[in-house]
């Protein structure tokens, strides 16, 4: 399985009206993959919907991107997007396949950009690390690095509450089990947390309601709560 992370940027009253020609854009008749995860941003850069979708076939990830660049209105909000990125990626070998469903309030997408020849030891020291920081490695939706551009990794975490996450990270630090020993990065910075904790509402990964489940009005924890909901993803 191969992944697409995709970012629109918009107006920040513009994400309902961006949500909803993302949902026509995956029901086309023409579209491929399968949408696992969509996230606007709530800490960190605003005005941003994120979108992970994985392809069985590489072909059929090229298919898509090339459906978009060739568009004159890709994901059915060109009028009103701003910007559009599209990366694609590999799960780290060693992870379970994205376990889908209600994974918490709370969710944070974090890139970290390497060094050339960072990846191998960055794998190795992930998979050594995952199961001693087990209680808290268990919130990973998903690891992954870039096939194109930059070398980097992206991980994206899922959280009942931003105190439960800060209380699992602080535990993990102190018992000395987190962060993996011997990864290899430039850091994380702007990198990290601005370009992407994502704070959700009600996520399922998983649910295809997008629209409809988007006009909910919700308040999630105390950061920027927006005057809307967010994402349901493709059913369990």
């Amino acid at each position: 399985m191969l992944y697409e992370l995709a970012t629109l940027s918009c107006p920040l009253l513009a994400v309902g009206q961006v949500s909803a020609g993302v949902e026509a854009w995956l029901d086309d008749p023409d579209a491929k993959g399968e949408l696992v995860g969509c996230w606007r941003t709530e800490i960190g850069t605003l005005g941003r919907l994120i979108v992970l979708r994985g392809f069985a076939a590489p072909e059929d990830m090229t298919a898509e991107r090339r459906r978009a660049l060739l568009s004159a209105n890709p994901f059915n909000a060109g009028h009103v997007i701003t910007a559009l990125e599209m990366d694609s990626y590999a799960p780290f070998p060693f992870l379970p396949p994205i376990r889908t469903g209600d994974r918490g309030g709370v969710y944070e997408i974090r890139t970290y950009r390497q060094k050339p020849g960072g990846l191998p030891p960055t794998l190795a020291a992930w998979e050594a690390a995952i199961e001693p920081a087990r209680a808290y490695t268990q919130h990973l939706v998903v690891n992954m690095y870039a096939l194109d551009g930059a070398p980097r990794i992206t991980h994206i975490w899922g959280f009942p509450s931003l105190e439960e996450r800060a209380a699992l990270r602080s535990r993990a630090y102190e018992a000395g089990i987190w962060p993996p020993k011997g990864a290899v990065w430039f850091g994380s910075g702007r990198q990290g947390l601005d370009l992407g904790l994502g704070i959700k509402a009600r996520l399922r990964l998983g649910g295809r309601d997008v629209a409809d489940r988007f006009e909910q009005p919700t308040v999630v924890e105390p950061v920027h709560p927006f005057e809307r909901g967010v994402f349901g993803l493709a059913p369990v």
